[in-house]
């Protein structure tokens, strides 16, 4: 009994990042796991006197619309870690609460009777609950030819605005995908390559599926690449592309034997060339040229 509560409380001291530094290897790069966090207080009390949600006060949707009554408090509790001289983990754990007052009694109360069925400790608007947001991790894999290689999500902000994009300060957390980014010539050519993954939402007409199709959407995504060269600290210059594809299951296909068949619904290409230049006292010049080709299969989207 007693080994093996020791050996449970092992298991659990290492988890956390605890353990002496002595177990690590010292040529290992590792570094124990690293938590921090934060609490964040809301509370409401307007002139409107509803008791809809603590998130906003838009009512589009029936049952989840704002109210401007109540309190709540979110856990938001983040982690890192150097798993070893390569690679590097993090991301957070978020309590959330929408319906969840304080006068709920911990979801064993029901606030809300006005939206059936009645928000009770099984309901995740109100019971809350803990989230995984924003899990990454990077590689850097000692390559001449790359720096490093990220794997998860991310506001993807290192990309134009007319490409990629960042998302969102709300939306940080919510965008996976894949990175590679390297240099060359001392670091003044640097360069991104990377595969994201397109929400549901992200697409024609908000939506990534077909009309009278299997919907298909999981692997839908923007590929954007991305050179920088800046030569001097008084200019540079950037290429960016990028091409977006969604694609269906082709209904003329028959058979899954083989495979199915896929057609795409809609894809987008985006080419720009940027510079910029700032070795004049009096103003900086920059400038930037743009070529999009958007197809739509109309027949695919509703439109016969």
């Amino acid at each position: 009994m007693h080994l093996r509560n020791a050996t449970l409380a092992a298991a659990v001291t290492a988890a956390l990042g605890l353990m002496p530094e002595a177990v690590v290897a010292q040529d290992s790069g590792a570094s124990p796991l690293k938590w921090y966090g934060s609490i964040y207080a809301k509370f409401l009390d307007g002139d409107r006197r509803t008791e809809q949600g603590l998130y906003s006060n838009a009512e589009t949707t029936p049952g989840e619309g704002g109210g401007d009554q109540g309190q709540g408090i979110e856990f938001e509790l983040m982690f890192n870690a150097q798993v070893s001289k390569q690679v590097e983990i993090g991301g957070r754990i978020h309590s959330r609460f929408n319906k969840n007052y304080w006068s709920n009694y911990g979801g064993f109360q029901v606030p809300d009777s006005q939206a059936p069925p009645a928000c009770t400790e099984a309901d995740p608007r109100c019971n809350q609950y803990i989230k995984l947001r924003g899990a990454w991790a990077r590689i850097t894999p000692g390559y001449e030819w790359m720096d490093s290689a990220f794997i998860g999500n991310s506001d993807w902000g290192m990309f134009d605005a007319w490409t990629q994009g960042k998302s969102r300060y709300i939306d940080r957390d919510n965008i996976g995908g894949v990175m590679l980014q390297g240099s060359a010539f001392d670091r003044k050519l640097r360069w991104d390559l990377a595969r994201v993954t397109l929400a549901q939402y992200q697409g024609l007409a908000y939506f990534t599926g077909a009309v009278g199709n299997t919907n298909i959407y999981a692997n839908d995504a923007n590929w954007v690449a991305q050179a920088k060269y800046t030569p001097s600290p008084s200019w540079n210059t950037t290429l960016i592309a990028m091409y977006a594809q969604d694609d269906e299951i082709d209904d003329r296909d028959g058979s899954v034997l083989d495979g199915q068949t896929t057609s795409t619904r809609w894809d987008n290409t985006v080419v720009a060339l940027k510079g910029q230049y700032t070795g004049l006292e009096f103003m900086d010049v920059s400038g930037s040229v743009y070529y999009s080709d958007y197809n739509v299969e109309s027949s695919l989207c509703g439109g016969g």
